[in-house]
């Protein structure tokens, strides 16, 4: 993980003051998150936004939900949420210098800016265990059910120092989707840190449950 200039981190706190701020006047950034049962608390607790105005570099993002990565001297990685009504692998985003197609990414953010972990306040959580999931909106529901909740974005932006991290808890569990991006992140952090696999039902995820349960039916999945 690449160390941040004081340039870097002066722009991603503004970046997220700005895209939080306008939060409060997009009618259909909030009822994204209605949908997806994140209460205001929350959102205020993870510093969500909605890029309205986009900073410089930040044009391509534009209506997307802004996801900061927050750490206790400030954010370090801003990921971008698309929140339109559509399908995005059948949705062109753009049409590239050849004349090709571009769909839109589900998830999205500046080229590089891997290698973090979301809600790093988790690792400070008076707790044996530790859930890593897959996806910024899968530790805000476990978060919300009240169980220590960390996230990677995929397999790739997993770093071997991220290990003198997970130290404190005695156990590491791992809940991803299933399909084959949620299967590879399985097998790596089962490889990596011994994490105990969390079964999720077909075809749901953590906000799925969040939603249709609550905090009981997150809960439910951990053992013991």
């Amino acid at each position: 993980m690449k160390t941040l200039s004081l340039e870097q981190r002066l722009f991603l706190g503004t970046s997220v003051s700005r895209y939080q701020a306008a939060l409060a006047a997009d009618i259909g950034a909030q009822a994204y998150l209605a949908l997806r049962g994140i209460d205001q608390s929350a959102a205020n607790m993870f510093r969500l936004g909605v890029v309205s105005d986009p900073m410089t570099g930040h044009e391509a993002f534009r209506g997307r939900l802004a996801l900061p990565y927050l750490t206790p001297s400030g954010p370090v990685a801003l990921r971008f949420r698309c929140i339109q009504n559509h399908v995005c692998k059948e949705t062109v985003w753009f049409t590239d210098s050849k004349g090709k197609p571009v769909y839109c990414p589900k998830y999205t953010g500046p080229e590089g800016d891997e290698g973090h972990l979301f809600n790093v306040a988790a690792l400070k959580a008076d707790s044996e265990f530790l859930v890593i999931c897959e996806g910024e909106i899968d530790a805000i529901a476990w978060t919300m059910a009240g169980v220590p909740a960390v996230a990677l974005s995929g397999v790739k932006a997993w770093k071997d120092h991220f290990k003198l991290t997970l130290d404190d808890f005695r156990i590491i569990y791992v809940a991803a989707d299933r399909d084959d991006a949620g299967r590879g992140l399985k097998s790596l952090l089962i490889k990596e840190v011994g994490a105990r696999p969390i079964r999720y039902p077909k075809g749901q995820d953590a906000n799925d449950l969040w939603r249709s349960g609550g905090a009981e039916a997150l809960r439910a999945l951990i053992p013991g």
